[in-house]
């Protein structure tokens, strides 16, 4: 009986800790923030790219959660969410697939700034929308204020 019980209560441990293995996990993000993601474009709605340096601190969390609730398909948009999880030449060839997907807007948190300044030029002379969003918790900005953003250069679904 003790037998049982110590394997019911390892089997428990393991399927707890398996739970947590998630950066994001409110709405099924983190399978979804993978950099083999297959960017979805919806030539009726706006296709917004956004380009995370990582779900590690609960601030990013919330951010790319914030992301999900604020692009939405009932709103008019197409969001693809891709997280290098802190490592630049990942966040490089995350650029480049939404460079190639051709998404209308990409919103980047920069693993490191100076690294990417290539691959957004080559963005913007593809004609696509870059903003830049700040790697700090103090400067951060959510969905809705990324949203304000758009509207202000005129890109309303």
């Amino acid at each position: 009986m003790k037998r049982k019980l110590l394997f019911l209560n390892i089997a428990i441990l393991i399927l707890s800790l398996a739970a947590c293995g998630k950066a994001v996990s409110a709405n099924g993000a983190g399978d979804e923030t993978e950099s083999s993601q297959e960017i979805s474009i919806n030539e009726d709605m706006i296709n917004v790219g956004f380009a995370q340096a990582s779900n590690l601190e609960g601030w990013q969390v919330t951010q790319t959660e914030s992301f999900y609730s604020t692009f939405t398909e009932k709103d008019g948009y197409s969001l693809s969410i891709l997280d290098a999880h802190g490592d630049e030449t990942k966040q490089i060839e995350q650029l480049n697939q939404f460079i190639e997907a051709s998404v209308d807007v990409i919103f980047v948190v920069p693993v490191k700034e100076k690294d990417i300044l290539e691959t957004l030029e080559r963005a913007k002379e593809a004609g696509i929308l870059v903003i830049q969003l700040a790697n700090n918790e103090e400067d951060a900005i959510g969905g809705k204020g990324a949203r304000e953003m758009l509207d202000a250069q005129g890109m309303r679904p």
